[in-house]
């Protein structure tokens, strides 16, 4: 969406910029005017942009944060449950349920890092 903005500014002002080849001062110093004002545009819209990538930097920030936030405690709690079932157990069945359990989460926070792996903040 930016970049097809930021093409159409740019094909816009190449567009306006009179050839080299006229001798016509004022033409020329229109076409200076013209550009002058092309740039002034393409930088503002550049600082825009710029401005719209810190924002989703800060969100992508945000969320990351806050989804570690929220894995800690249920690991802790899972960890917990795992520890206090394989301890409660009495019998083979209730070793099978509670190992495949933690098998089951073990798994799951795996792919949890693995997700977490792909999402990179740049300075």
């Amino acid at each position: 969406m930016v970049d097809e903005k930021n093409e159409a500014a740019l094909s816009k002002s190449v567009a306006e910029v009179p050839a080299p080849e006229s001798t016509d001062i004022e033409q020329l110093q229109r076409g200076y005017h013209n550009l002058l004002h092309r740039v002034s545009d393409l930088e503002r819209l550049l600082d825009n942009t710029r401005r719209e990538v810190s924002e989703a930097r800060w969100g992508l920030k945000l969320l990351r944060n806050a989804t570690t936030d929220l894995l800690a405690p249920i690991m802790l709690v899972g960890a917990a449950s795992f520890l206090f079932g394989w301890i409660e157990a009495k019998s083979w069945y209730d070793y099978v349920i509670v190992g495949g359990a933690g098998t089951l989460g073990i798994c799951w926070l795996r792919n949890v890092s693995r997700s977490f792996d792909g999402v990179t903040i740049a300075p």
